[in-house]
């Protein structure tokens, strides 16, 4: 077959048509691109919303934990402020610790003191001795020489802790002015 377009001819209609492909390909590029973006959009507002709810459920989750901390410590000093306060006494009255070594000085043998305890309301202090007596002669013995201290204004055992004739789990309250 003959060629009817002369060489140059040739090339013009190459170049031409490299062009238009180019220019198509170009043109579907961007119209994918662009219909992506439009599908895209509506994924991105809401992973955005969800960026956005997920910081701000963050920020009341640790203002919630701060809050928490502060309180905890807020009463754990409040306690210890309680303690000391409760501790804490006039220097005109006896000291705590003198009245635990008149208790503890004044325990016959046979008798075990298991914990002392010390009560402050206004103007009622008891201090709450729980021990074990090996004889009942032994406990009938410490209460007489606790009633002896002039310290303590009455004290209180139980006529029950009487009841067995060794053994005995005992307590006493002692009331006063400490």
């Amino acid at each position: 077959m003959r060629n009817l377009l002369s060489q140059e001819d040739k090339k013009i209609a190459r170049k031409e048509h490299r062009l238009r492909v180019t220019t198509v390909s170009l043109l579907f590029s961007f119209f994918t691109i662009l219909i992506a973006i439009v599908f895209l959009m509506p994924s991105y507002f809401i992973s955005e919303s969800k960026k956005y709810a997920a910081i701000k459920y963050s920020e009341v989750i640790k203002k919630s934990i701060m809050e928490k901390e502060e309180n905890a410590s807020n009463d754990i000093l409040f306690v210890i402020k309680e303690k000391l306060n409760l501790l804490a006494l006039d220097k005109e009255d006896s000291s705590l610790k003198n009245i635990f070594e008149i208790i503890i000085s004044d325990k016959p043998d046979g008798v075990m003191i298991n914990g002392l305890s010390y009560n402050k309301l206004s103007n009622n202090q008891a201090v709450v001795i729980v021990g074990k007596a090996n004889k009942r002669e032994n406990l009938l013995m410490f209460k007489k020489l606790l009633e002896q201290e002039t310290l303590f204004t009455e004290i209180f055992l139980p006529v029950s802790d009487f009841v067995s004739d060794s053994d005995i789990e005992f307590t006493i309250k002692i009331s006063g002015n400490f």
